[in-house]
């Protein structure tokens, strides 16, 4: 698994202008980048596929590993101080569009979303998607989100990231554990899947879908619990950094998950048992022949 370890950082940006991915646009611009309407967004590579609904919270509803879907939602929420509930990415509008070839092969695996700036909010995010070899179970999605102040006056910021896999194309039977405030494990139906978060947050939660989806959509500010460990259900995750944004600072998270098979071969049978019924097939074969002889 590639994990991203960019550190936190809230820096100043010139004139409050936005210069995520400037290099690497200009750098994957050989293969070309395609702007592209706001509808459903498909990534494809390799074994996998991701899609994405930018306008609506059912954000990320769909990664296909080898024909079978693995996540039921994945999605972001913020909050601006602790007057209100939090609100869903796509609440800052339609956001522009740009999808990546990164290798040249025909098929879109990038995309960068820009929503904003609304009330001085821009909130960037970027998903790569880098599937395995046909029949492989393992598959790798990057994101990478920058959020920008261009207000008059410094946010007090709270991001949040959630996520909810069906592994196995099934909603029972998953477990989920956090470790580090950066690493999110789930479990269950032969797969895995695993985030790693940069940099670590400021809270965290496993529970069981949908009571926490059902917290952080409400309508009254919510702080992440601390608890660590879901029931094996439908288990379900999500990370809050809390952040104070000066006018004209941003700043970035980045993440990396990996979805992989954890379904095992066949245990073989033992030599030891193999050679004990070899060793009496034998034996057996032996009295036979000297009954013969006998006769």
């Amino acid at each position: 698994m590639n994990t991203f370890h960019s550190s936190s950082r809230t820096h100043r940006s010139f004139g409050c202008k936005s210069v995520i991915l400037a290099a690497a646009a200009a750098l994957l611009g050989v293969f070309g980048a395609r702007p592209a309407l706001a509808a459903n967004v498909v990534l494809t590579d390799g074994n996998s596929s991701v899609t994405i609904d930018p306008t609506s919270t059912a954000g990320v509803q769909d990664w296909t590993l080898n024909g079978q879907n693995q996540l039921n939602q994945e999605w972001f929420w913020f909050r601006s101080g602790n007057s209100a509930g939090q609100s869903s990415l796509n609440s800052l509008g339609t956001p522009a569009v740009t999808l990546l070839d990164t290798n040249g092969n025909g098929q879109n695996d990038t995309a960068e979303l820009v929503y904003g700036p609304s009330n001085g909010l821009q909130i960037t995010v970027t998903y790569s998607l880098t599937g395995g070899q046909s029949g492989s179970k393992t598959s790798d999605l990057t994101d990478s989100i920058q959020i920008t102040n261009k207000g008059s006056k410094t946010l007090k910021f709270h991001f949040f990231q959630y996520a909810d896999f069906n592994l196995g194309d099934s909603t029972t039977g998953q477990s989920v554990t956090i470790a580090n405030s950066d690493t999110a494990t789930d479990t269950g139906n032969g797969y895995k899947s695993q985030t790693v978060v940069s940099p670590q947050a400021s809270e965290f939660e496993a529970n069981v879908y949908p009571k926490l989806l059902n917290e952080i959509s409400g309508s009254s500010p919510y702080t992440l619990s601390g608890a660590n460990t879901s029931a094996a259900a439908d288990g379900e995750w999500a990370f809050e950094w809390d952040q104070n944004i000066p006018m004209c600072g941003s700043m970035v998270i980045t993440g990396d998950q990996e979805i992989t098979g954890t379904t095992s071969a066949p245990i073989p049978e033992p030599k030891g048992a193999s050679l004990a019924v070899l060793g009496t097939a034998s034996m057996l074969l032996i009295r036979r022949r000297r009954q013969i002889t006998t006769v």
